[in-house]
């Protein structure tokens, strides 16, 4: 008697993305080879309020009447360079106070700095101060260059350098009762007014002495009494390259080892930085500079980490030092050393560089996004790639195909470090995704795990951070990013897809009849759902998309009445019935204004039909 065959009735099995979309982005690698929390197709989501959901939204502010340059803060208050005028403007009040303006001095582009409890401006035309009341242009410290020097000037006490930012001077005599003639350390003066005085008493030019402008002499109608140090001259000369290469920098860093003591400068064309005087921004001496690197790459930038500051340029980066030197003289006095510490990696890309996560972070069109893990040149690995997801090639499109990516903007907020370029954005959560700090872990795995996040619509020329909101500016206008569903009351399009899913056994076929979304409630939505597979790339859509709606007067009572809502997550269920699919996956969009895309899991059920033949 022929026996048949029994078989087990089919088991289905469960496949679950608890935490759908938290992997961010990933173009590099394939669609079937990602981390199961990565997404190989997302545009305009991000991880906010403790779920997937879509980015932030954006608000209009205010519209200045010409276009914004630069933006600053200061106590509390934002300050806008717009068109000639350098604005205070108070967001919660919405109004605007002129602090100064000038139509000639004010038409480029400048930086706002922080400096020694003032607010400072510079653009290359000119140089402002501002104490919060007041703004006016920063007036240069006249240095006493020498003291106890003879009439003749063939002997003198060096005190001063001189003033890179300004052209004044002075020098100090000792009288010696016969002489009236009195030579200045330097010649071809500026025609403006000579300056004396002798035994504390001011005297006038052309009437109590006469100046040889030309030779830098001095010479008094009565000889000074002999007396130490009783004549003191302040003169004026011009040199027009010093005061640019302090006015001409684009960068700033406050440092001076363990403090901000120092103001430094760069950017103005060569490789050389400028520091000030110890919290003086009105006196850069003539030998606080030095020059770094390759001659022919200007300096692209600052960054502090741990106890030096970096010094960015295109291809290469070094670490400023502090350190206390005893002088010729047996004083000591304060100097700066740089040592290289990245031979290939540097920046590119000035305006990207951040602290971020206890690490330098910033961008270099070679590269991507780079972060420092250590300032020894020793360690080989002290630069690591971080976007390497993103980063695009071949295949796919990334952020090193974006043009003039060397005028990318990036911003640090709420913890995510955001690249803006071309009205679009590369967002970093590194509260989710921290970069490893072990060095066991391989540079590509772990830039493979960081979540990146990929927007459109993010137009952005200048920033600044208060009160915990950002504030932006394009064109004229000043906006922020507010947790809204819509951009200046436009709609947000978002989609986010799966990857696609082999269960674990890509030798079988699958039948996926069932699966489940877990949507959170507090915010309405609306999400339109395709299911992708190997077999249909394009996709088959549900026909019913899973909806939540507004419920601020659900069960409304007074006695129980608050202004927020709290709702728990709701779990919506679709029969999909794929049948003997090798990959699958779940593309999920929204287009809808004021309506959110939240995910917060993904269930699938299905069962192994048979192998691949």
């Amino acid at each position: 008697m022929l026996r048949q065959r029994q078989f087990k009735p089919a088991q289905y099995r469960t496949l679950e993305i608890a935490q759908p979309g938290y992997g961010g982005l990933n173009i590099q690698d394939l669609e079937y080879d990602l981390n199961i929390n990565q997404s190989p197709k997302m545009l305009n989501m991000m991880l906010k309020n403790g779920a997937f959901g879509k980015r932030y939204g954006q608000t209009l502010v205010h519209q200045f009447t010409e276009d914004v340059l630069a933006v600053g803060k200061y106590k509390g208050s934002l300050y806008v360079h717009a068109g000639t005028t350098l604005i205070k403007y108070e967001p919660e009040s919405d109004t605007e106070t002129v602090i100064y303006s000038d139509n000639d001095k004010l038409v480029n582009k400048g930086i706002f700095f922080n400096f020694n409890k003032m607010l400072y401006y510079l653009n290359g035309s000119i140089f402002l101060e501002y104490d919060g009341t007041t703004a006016s242009a920063v007036e240069p410290y006249c240095p006493d260059l020498c003291i106890n020097r003879k009439p003749d000037g063939s002997y003198a006490d060096i005190i001063d350098d001189y003033n890179r930012l300004g052209a004044g001077f002075k020098n100090t005599f000792n009288g010696d009762g016969d002489s009236v003639d009195y030579y200045l350390t330097d010649q071809n003066l500026d025609e403006r007014e000579v300056i004396a005085e002798v035994d504390g008493i001011t005297l006038v030019e052309d009437t109590d002495f006469s100046v040889d402008r030309v030779n830098g002499i001095v010479t008094f109608n009565d000889p000074p009494a002999n007396i130490q140090n009783n004549v003191v001259i302040t003169a004026y000369k011009t040199e027009q390259e010093y005061i640019d290469s302090v006015m001409n920098n684009k960068y700033w860093a406050a440092y001076g080892g363990t403090n901000n003591s120092r103001l430094f400068l760069a950017g103005n064309g060569h490789s050389i930085y400028y520091f000030s005087d110890v919290f003086d921004a009105s006196y850069f001496p003539e030998s606080n500079y030095a020059t770094v690197g390759n001659g022919e790459d200007d300096i692209t930038g600052f960054g502090a980490q741990y106890n030096v500051l970096v010094v960015f340029k295109p291809t290469e980066m070094y670490a400023i030092s502090y350190q206390l030197v005893q002088n010729e003289d047996g004083d000591m006095e304060a100097q700066f050393f740089s040592a290289q510490i990245n031979v290939e990696m540097g920046c590119d890309m000035p305006d990207t560089i951040h602290y971020v996560d206890n690490r330098l972070t910033w961008g270099s069109t070679e590269w991507g996004i780079c972060t420092l893990c250590s300032t020894v040149i020793e360690d080989e690995r002290n630069v690591r790639v971080i976007s390497r997801n993103i980063n695009g090639g071949k295949r796919m499109p990334g952020l090193l195909d974006e043009p003039n990516l060397e005028k990318a903007i990036a911003v640090n907020f709420e913890g995510k470090y955001i690249l803006t370029i071309n009205g679009k954005a590369f967002a970093w959560d590194y509260t989710v995704s921290p970069y490893p700090a072990s060095d066991r872990v391989s540079s590509d795995n772990a830039a493979r795990q960081l979540a990146w996040f990929y927007w459109e619509n993010i137009h952005l020329d200048t920033y600044m951070q208060l009160d915990r909101k950002l504030y932006y500016s394009n064109g004229n206008k000043l906006c922020v990013l507010d947790y809204v569903l819509s951009d200046f009351d436009e709609e947000i399009p978002s989609y986010y897809q799966t990857p696609m899913l082999d269960f674990g056994a890509f030798e079988y076929l699958k039948t996926i009849s069932k699966v489940f979304f877990q949507v959170r409630g507090d915010t309405p939505a609306k999400i339109n759902i395709t299911y992708i597979t190997d077999e249909d790339p394009n996709g088959e859509e549900d026909p019913e998309p899973i909806q939540i709606p507004v419920r601020l007067w659900e069960g409304f009572s007074w006695a129980g009445f608050a202004w927020s809502f709290i709702a728990y997550a709701q779990t919506f269920s679709r029969k999909c019935s794929i049948k003997k699919v090798t990959l699958f996956g779940i593309y999920f969009e929204n287009n809808e204004l004021n309506k959110d895309m939240s995910l917060s899991g993904v269930r699938c059920d299905y069962i192994y039909v048979k192998e691949v033949k």
